[in-house]
This record gives structure tokens, sequence and C-alpha cells, in this order.
């Protein structure tokens, strides 16, 4: 199977045909499809087209950690007190031998004395969470491929992470993956990125004001530094009308940003359509994914250019 002769990098227009059908409560008609038998027609794919014109937006309009601003131990040195004391209270033999401080999470290890047993640092949750004045508390007894005890216990300051450090590393700027994003700091404060290839469907949930859309302001920033228009194309689906107004005409949109459920319904079943066809299309040069696709056709002229398609959806 193949498509009828298209151009990839138009996805708004077919998109947006789609759109106005659903507005006009006409019947939602899929992109045909051409059955390869016989005598049958079959339309060549088209050509690969030059690139549009895109510049990447600069680093520099981007906030940095202020070269003044310096690291706080005070209130990680307090809170390793505090889980030394609270041992000796209640007669285990242990003591914080090490901490790494991140930028929400402080991650203590604590060594105990031989012969004392994980299960009663386990015994002990409430109380440390009680005398640090926690909001919540976690341990690990013992951390995985180590003899210590690790207990993470929230900062009594938070740190900022600035979007402008982690997205200024040249090494991921440059590692010829547009669809690799950023995601933020791990623990030990070690940038951690995410390849949207990887999870081709995910759910950011939490409570208010854990971070959630922040993360998604992330990932789709990320994706503007990174990735050409002709290569990703954004499909961002806000009922709400408020959290993707930022976006408005960031030229990797398919569509305008859509608010209105019935349009979002619209836009998912050619996103549907349009993944069973590129299927269609993985199957007739003997490709399973999209990356075999690409090794398979990428020296081929006549090859067909296939963005990538990123849906978010705000509820």
């Amino acid at each position: 199977y193949q498509r009828k002769e298209e151009s990839y990098n138009d996805y708004s227009s077919n998109l947006n045909k789609e759109i106005k059908k659903e507005e006009t409560s006409e019947r939602y008609n899929a992109p045909r499809r051409v059955n390869m038998r016989n005598n049958d027609t079959v339309v060549s794919r088209p050509k690969k087209e030059k690139k549009q014109k895109y510049v990447f937006p600069p680093v520099s309009i981007l906030r940095r950690k202020p070269a003044s601003e310096t690291e706080d131990f005070t209130g990680v040195q307090r809170q390793r007190e505090i889980i030394d004391n609270t041992f000796k209270e209640f007669g285990i033999g242990g003591h914080v031998v090490k901490y790494t401080k991140g930028p929400t999470v402080t991650l203590f290890e604590v060594q105990l004395d031989p012969g004392v047993k994980y299960k009663y640092v386990s015994s002990l949750q409430y109380n440390l969470q009680g005398n640090l004045e926690a909001i919540s508390l976690k341990i690990d007894a013992p951390i995985p491929g180590k003899a210590t005890v690790g207990i993470e216990v929230p900062n009594i300051t938070r740190d900022i992470v600035y979007f402008g450090d982690m997205i200024s590393n040249d090494k991921f700027l440059k590692d010829g993956n547009p669809m690799n994003v950023i995601l933020g700091l791990d623990v030990s404060g070690t940038p951690v990125y995410l390849d949207l290839t990887k999870m081709p469907h995910g759910l950011i949930a939490g409570c208010t004001g854990s971070g959630k859309s922040v993360c998604i302001n992330s990932i789709i920033v990320s994706l503007l530094y990174k990735a050409h228009p002709d290569d990703v194309k954004l499909i961002l689906i806000d009922p709400k009308k408020v959290e993707f107004s930022k976006f408005v005409g960031v030229p990797h949109l398919a569509t305008p940003i859509i608010t209105d459920n019935k349009l979002a319904a619209a836009s998912l079943k050619w996103a549907v359509d349009e993944m069973e066809n590129r299927y269609e299309l993985f199957s007739s040069v003997g490709a399973s994914n999209y990356k075999e696709y690409l090794e398979l056709t990428g020296a081929t002229k006549d090859s067909k250019h296939l963005p990538y398609v990123v849906i978010i959806i705000d509820e």
C-alpha cells in the first residue's frame, strides 16, 4: 500500500481540511490508500523537497544561573544533625556518612553499625519525617548495590533549575536526535534527557504545583531548539485555552492550537489514520519501524520525507 501523491511538508493543509469537515458536520473521510495489485496504477512517492528556512532561537535569550548565586548547605547540615540525633534517640547505631544535594531533594547515606538490621531504619520513617518537619520522606534500606541506607529528604529551600543552563550543552544540542528533550535534574544534579521516540505515549501527572506545566513547556521548547519544522510537527490540544497560548504561531504547529473538543476529536482521528498509513508504508519497504524505514530509504531520492508528529493534550 502507498498513499496518494501528497507532500508530507504540508501537514497543516491536510489536517485543517479534516478539521473544517468536522466544523461543517461532514463525515470524516480518511485519506484513501492505493492497492498495489495486478495492473493498478501505483503513484510514485514525491521527491524530497527543500526545507523551509528556519532560524533556531539563540540560547542567549534564556536565563542562566547568576554567577553570584552560590550553593547554600546550611539547611542540609541541619537535616544531617537531626537524622543522626534521631538514630541516637532510638538506640539504633548508625550515622550519616555522605549526602548528595539535588535541586529539590537531598539523599543522605547512613552507615549502620555491625549487627544492626536494616528493617529498624524503616520503622523510623514517621519519626524522621516528624523531626525533619518534612512533607514526605523516602527510605531505601539498603540502597541497591551499596551497604548504606538511603534517606531522601525534601530541601528546606528549593533551588531554581535554569532551562538555559541545561540546553546550552553543545553535546545535547548537536546529538542529531530532534526528539531528545530536557526533563530536568535528578537527585544528584545530573541532567536528565528523554528520547520521545522510546515512549510513544506518556502521561504527566501530579498534584497542583508539582511542575506538570513546567515539564510540558520544557519538552515543547526543547523541540523548538532542536528540531526543524519540517522534521517535527506539533498538534497542541488545549481545552482550557490558557496553557499553550504562548506557543501560538510557532512554525512547528501542524494546525492552530486546538481548543474545541470536537476539533480535537477530528485531529485525533486524523492521527490514527496517519499512523495506519505509515505502518502500511513501512511494510511496503520491509521496515518494522520509523528508524528502519529511514535506513532503508534514506539514500533513495524518491523516498517520502516523514516528519515526527507530536501530540500534546492538556486536560
